[in-house]
């Protein structure tokens, strides 16, 4: 078994544990490490150790924030609850990072939240006011 599908089957598991707050906390803690590395990264020292752990820890924290938001795109949405929250921090991620989004992802969000599709326009009429 791959490890990419070992890390993908875990999100999966975990999602359904935790709902979509879980997956938003966890998209956000997994941006927040990558931001972190690459900080680290424009600063690397004279330390080849120094420089080999910064550099693997940022193609982890990468690797990790895209498969949160992959999870979290294809997340169906369970209660109204769960749409307003998916809806709200997509629409924010977006905003500081278009470069997160990806062929599909777009249709796929659409999907997972079709079911209040009503509802969130009334919500989202409310927020451009």
């Amino acid at each position: 078994m791959n490890q990419q599908f070992k890390i993908q089957t875990l999100f999966r598991r975990l999602g359904r544990l935790g709902g979509m707050a879980w997956c938003i906390e966890l998209h956000r803690r997994s941006l927040l490490s990558a931001s972190w590395f690459s900080r680290r990264r424009d600063r690397l020292g004279t330390s080849a150790l120094h420089n080999i752990a910064i550099l693997t820890g940022l193609k982890i924290s990468r690797f990790l924030e895209r498969t949160a938001w992959r999870h979290l795109a294809q997340r169906q949405a369970r209660t109204m609850l769960e749409a307003e929250q998916k809806s709200l921090y997509v629409i924010a991620a977006i905003f500081a990072r278009p470069k997160t989004m990806q062929d599909g992802d777009v249709s796929e969000i659409v999907a997972s939240v079709a079911k209040f599709k009503g509802r969130l326009g009334e919500l989202l009429g409310k927020v451009g006011r």
